[in-house]
């Protein structure tokens, strides 16, 4: 049987068992052993260090590869100009939040030569949106307050476009960072201001404001209803065109610059209110009025006259529409009509023949239609519709109604009756002659597929015997539901890329 000191040499190698032998004759001898480990230590100690080398010129020489690579990147064969532009794209909003990092602020962390470029385009810093309620703690502020300061210096002179968010209301821990804001006020073009704190705007803080507001251009004062003081803030402002906000309803006289505003949106006020700004509106081009209430009940009612309106937007929370009867527009060419809270179980307007006589009494040239979840019906839609000969796109989202006898929601306006009306008969008029571009979005379990694929083709290649028409180049319906597409709608993607946009989808769980 071998003997444990063989054993022991054979694991070792020739030399080093041939230098243990001549030191002792026995493979168990401490002397022997110490020596091996020894060497064996010493040699251990050389091969980490020679894999410590190797690995620190592994990964140099991986860090040259990387970066060798990235500077044949087809990104760096952008001029720095075009780069600079890419960049302003991605820098349109920047939002301060501790959780998430602005985009200025990563993309001159990419390397060194985009950090150059982000640092000499002061307009990819001037955008700044502060969500305030995300910002807890006085180290939290703190470094907000520093980030703010970043953004005014490298800014430079760019002109600022400013969103300020307190949906928790105002704090003194917020007054460092409206300091460092407020002393560019020269430099706002955009200011847009949320907040649920009707005196906010009052704080002493803002009271530099006023005069000092020359560029500023659009203006959104986001509170339910600043008190008369907060209007005095902005009375100075020559190059002010764009207006939202909330009339104080104590209030008679305004002070904002009404004559030079191009785009003008009310919420939550009176017609007779509205009337009285709006008369001083001699350039307005855009106006919207959100939840606006009638309190005429005058037999004459006042009519206002807006010879430079192009577009309206009218949001309703359920009120009839009788607003329109205050309004003439003769330039109108877009219109749209809403209704933002789902009213599944309201009755339809009994005075939507208001909005069609307005059209009647304007004589305009509606280009443009969107009805979003009103409370009209489709012979209700169909007779507004009617006075729009020239309409070139028509955007419907059906809210649906709820019908007591067979106990579900029903389309209230795209309807079979409105589908069947949408299609070109030989010898007959054309409803919508001009229409290009068709959205719909309606109820999947009461939608009339073959109805609808059935009038979209007739609009795809009218008849010869309606020259008059013209062909539809979009169309996109939208079915809220579950299941799958009709077959009727899904052979409409056949034209899809032949001239014609067609998308046809359905969006489940609706």
């Amino acid at each position: 049987m071998q003997s444990n000191a063989t054993t022991l040499l054979e694991a070792l190698s020739t030399d080093e068992a041939s230098a243990i032998r001549r030191l002792s004759t026995s493979a168990f001898d401490p002397q022997v052993i110490s020596l091996h480990l020894f060497y064996a230590e010493k040699d251990l100690e050389i091969c980490e260090k020679e894999i410590l080398q190797l690995v620190k010129k592994r990964d140099l020489l991986a860090r040259r590869v990387e970066r060798c690579r990235s500077l044949l990147a087809p990104i760096n064969k952008i001029p720095s100009e075009l780069l600079s532009s890419i960049f302003e794209l991605c820098c349109e909003e920047n939002t301060l939040r501790p959780d998430v990092t602005s985009p200025a602020i990563i993309l001159s962390a990419v390397s060194h030569r985009w950090r150059e470029i982000a640092l000499t385009a002061p307009r990819l810093w001037s955008s700044l949106k502060i969500e305030f309620v995300r910002f807890h703690g006085f180290k939290s502020l703190q470094k907000l307050a520093h980030t703010a300061r970043l953004f005014m210096d490298r800014s430079r002179s760019s002109p600022l476009k400013l969103n300020l968010d307190w949906s928790v209301g105002f704090q003194d821990d917020h007054l460092p960072v409206l300091e460092t804001i407020i002393k560019q006020s020269a430099r706002w073009v955009h200011f847009d201001v949320n907040s649920y704190d009707e005196t906010l705007l009052k704080n002493r803080i803002f009271q530099p404001l006023r005069g000092r507001l020359p560029l500023l251009k659009y203006l959104n004062l986001g509170t339910d209803e600043c008190i008369i003081e907060s209007y005095v803030l902005f009375s100075d402002t020559p190059a002010l065109r764009s207006l939202s906000y909330t009339p104080n309803s104590s209030s008679t006289v305004t002070e904002f610059p009404f004559e030079h505003l191009a785009h003008l949106k009310l919420r939550r006020c009176y017609s007779d209110e509205a009337i009285m700004m709006l008369e001083r509106c001699i350039r307005l081009e855009k106006l919207e009025l959100d939840w606006l209430g009638d309190n005429i009940v005058e037999e004459n009612i006042p009519q206002l006259h807006m010879s430079a309106v192009k577009s309206l937007i009218f949001r309703a929370l359920e009120q009839e529409p009788t607003t329109f009867a205050h309004f003439v527009l003769p330039q109108l060419s877009s219109i749209e009509i809403s209704c933002p809270y789902p009213g599944e179980y309201c009755d339809n307007w009994e005075q939507w023949n208001i909005t069609q006589l307005f059209l009647q009494q304007s004589s305009s040239f509606i280009t443009y239609c969107r009805l979003e979840t009103i409370l009209a019906s489709d012979i209700q839609v169909m007779e507004f519709l009617n006075c729009m000969p020239m309409l070139q796109t028509l955007c419907i989202e059906d809210m649906g109604r709820w019908d007591n006898g067979l106990g579900h929601i029903r389309n209230r306006t795209v309807t079979s009756t409105f589908l069947q009306r949408l299609l070109v008969k030989v010898n007959s008029s054309v409803f919508l002659p001009r229409l290009e571009d068709l959205m719909l979005r309606a109820r999947m379990d009461d939608f009339n597929a073959s109805a609808c694929s059935i009038a979209v083709l007739s609009r795809f290649r009218p008849d010869n015997g309606q020259a008059s028409a013209v062909c539809l180049r979009s169309i996109e319906i939208e079915l809220k539901g579950n299941g799958s597409l009709p077959r009727e709608l899904a052979s409409l993607d056949h034209f899809n890329g032949k001239g014609i946009r067609v998308k046809v989808f359905i969006s489940e769980g609706s």
